[in-house]
């Protein structure tokens, strides 16, 4: 899919706009990857090129806050699975206390 320069910059001004909403940097490597996603869809739809900056503002946070809520419920399961013992028992969590 050929994009023009119009577009281009469209599509740099839309991942800014998303980055802001986030209030971080998005990787390259997942902009690319949305990217990818959003010219498929619009390929599929019939839809015209000068939707793709649109449709990949809104589809940018929604597949970064996607990604974090995997990871947050990964590594919640890795803890919970670490907790076992031998006898696949969850272990007792211990009080904290702070020295006096």
């Amino acid at each position: 899919m050929n994009l023009s320069k119009e577009i281009l910059i469209e599509l740099r001004r839309s991942r800014r706009e998303a980055e802001m909403e986030l209030g971080f940097m998005i990787p390259d490597d997942i902009a690319r990857e949305v990217l990818e996603i959003c010219k498929r869809k619009l390929i599929v739809s019939g839809m015209d090129k000068d939707y793709l900056p649109l449709l990949y503002r809104y589809e940018l946070p929604l597949k970064v806050q996607g990604s974090m809520i995997t990871t947050a419920t990964v590594f919640g399961m890795s803890i919970k699975e670490a907790n076992k013992n031998v006898f696949g028992v969850y272990a007792q969590s211990m009080p904290c206390r702070l020295p006096e």
